[in-house]
């Protein structure tokens, strides 16, 4: 987390640590590309990988009508961030009207996803290359399976699908 000056300084920081021919695991493009939600959706999208029904608007109306299209329960996310802070499981329309108001209040974009079940769990895969070399279920008490959120870390291996396309969103 950070202001937009300490992100851009952080990443200047790490391109001029490459420049000096330090190896750098995840490059500032890969954080730049991952750190965007909105961005790093539109690559997968681009490449006809999986994603979530979304839609990202500055508009609070739209943002309403997209509750009742994407099934009344949504996830609002900030564009921006990281271990589910700011992550909002909305299911009620007067609840819904009053976050996209106040997000658009304060210059925010709106970013809504349909809420996909999934039995308070989720995968996260480590790819080098082109290859998983590790992988983990996120096991939680609740919806939010971020590990900073109380969720807790199961090693697992992966199916020979989920392998490819793990391997594939990375390429993308």
């Amino acid at each position: 987390r950070g202001s937009l000056d300490e992100i851009i300084f952080r990443l200047d920081l790490l391109r001029n640590i490459e420049r000096n021919d330090v190896s750098v695991i995840n490059s500032p493009p890969s954080i730049e590309r991952a750190v965007d939600k909105y961005h790093a959706l539109a690559i997968l999208h681009h490449y006809h990988l999986p994603v979530p029904k979304t839609v990202v608007t500055e508009d609070p109306r739209k943002a309403l009508k997209a509750f009742y299209e994407l099934g009344e329960d949504v996830v609002v996310k900030p564009l921006f961030g990281s271990r589910g802070v700011g992550i909002t499981r909305v299911t009620d329309a007067e609840v819904a009207r009053r976050i996209f108001k106040s997000l658009a209040f304060v210059h925010h974009v709106l970013y809504l996803q349909e809420f996909i079940p999934h039995n308070n769990k989720d995968i996260r895969a480590f790819v080098i290359g082109n290859h998983v070399v590790a992988a983990m279920y996120r096991l939680a008490t609740g919806w939010k399976t971020n590990v900073s959120q109380g969720a807790k870390v199961v090693q697992t291996n992966l199916t020979p699908q989920l392998e490819n396309l793990a391997v594939s969103a990375a390429q993308a």
